[in-house]
């Protein structure tokens, strides 16, 4: 359980960083004292009713704080499931990037 709260701590953390909040202006913002937020951040049991403040403050989901949704970067996310589920597939055919970059470049002359 303690690793839990550790977590949930780390992720709350991060959050306000990624924001540029100081304890201050995040405990402001959702009214709430520093003090607690800090402990939190530190490991120390979060209780629903800040969980839910916070996730409605950042805009994520509760669950987020327990670890149940998965982040993906940016990068990744903008380039589709499908994208990489494709890049698999050719992985799996032992088919590098120049690879299919070439057979493309066949079809598109075909194509003609």
């Amino acid at each position: 359980m303690e690793n839990l709260r550790i977590e949930i701590g780390k992720r709350i953390k991060k959050l306000r960083e990624e924001k540029g909040l100081s304890l201050r202006k995040l405990a402001a913002a959702i009214d709430v004292d520093p003090s607690h937020i800090s402990r939190v951040e530190n490991g120390n049991e979060a209780s629903i009713k800040l969980l839910e403040k916070l996730a409605e403050f950042f805009g994520v989901e509760i669950s987020y704080f327990f670890g149940d949704k998965k982040e993906i970067p940016d990068e990744l996310e903008s380039v589709g499931v499908e994208w990489i589920t494709f890049a698999k597939e050719m992985e799996k055919k032992d088919l590098t990037p120049d690879e299919i970059k070439a057979v493309l470049e066949v079809i598109g002359k075909l194509k003609k």
